[in-house]
């Protein structure tokens, strides 16, 4: 099943986490979805782009509300404006 895609839900999302074996909050997944389904309207991507994503994400790149930081690479920063909109 393909969870790189704008029709993707915060479960499958979640799951692929916990494959990963990073641990989340149910709030940041749910942020990363709506990331993913920003980046899917923008361009095609792949399990690699949601897995990059998650990493980003499990590896600090948040505050302490489970949003992206400042430091958080361009693209990040495009999606987060195109989620912020919606």
């Amino acid at each position: 099943i393909s969870i790189a895609h704008r029709l993707t839900g915060w479960n499958a999302i979640k799951d692929r986490a916990e494959q990963l074996g990073l641990p989340l909050t149910d709030a940041q997944i749910k942020e990363v979805t709506s990331h993913v389904k920003a980046m899917a309207d923008i361009k095609p991507i792949d399990l690699n782009d949601v897995d990059e994503l998650l990493y980003r994400w499990a590896g600090g790149m948040t505050n302490d509300e489970g949003r992206m930081t400042d430091e958080a690479p361009l693209v990040f920063t495009l999606e987060r404006t195109l989620v912020t909109k919606q």
